[in-house]
């Protein structure tokens, strides 16, 4: 007989959406670095690789508004970007 008070219930585990992470680096070492950090680390990720800043600006002025589009991470590489703040995309690049 078991005592059902030790008794675990179940876990039902829900599949999780792919973290969208938008990737703006030249370099292609650091890209695959990032990846393999990614990849170690078990999550689920969607990667938008961009290698200058004016394709990662042109992503995220594209996509602002519609939140299935907007990553939900952003890696940018600081020397690909001039410091500036740009207030419709509510963010600062130094």
């Amino acid at each position: 007989m078991t005592d059902s008070a030790t008794q675990s219930e179940p876990t039902t585990q829900h599949p999780v959406a792919p973290l969208k992470i938008l990737l703006a680096e030249d370099n292609a070492a650091d890209r695959f670095w990032l990846e393999m950090v990614l990849n170690s680390a078990r999550i689920p990720y969607s990667l938008i690789p961009v290698t200058d800043g004016e394709a990662a600006k042109d992503y995220l002025q594209q996509h602002v508004d519609d939140e299935w589009d907007v990553p939900d991470l952003v890696f940018l590489d600081q020397s690909l970007f001039p410091a500036q703040w740009d207030p419709k995309l509510g963010i600062h690049v130094t």
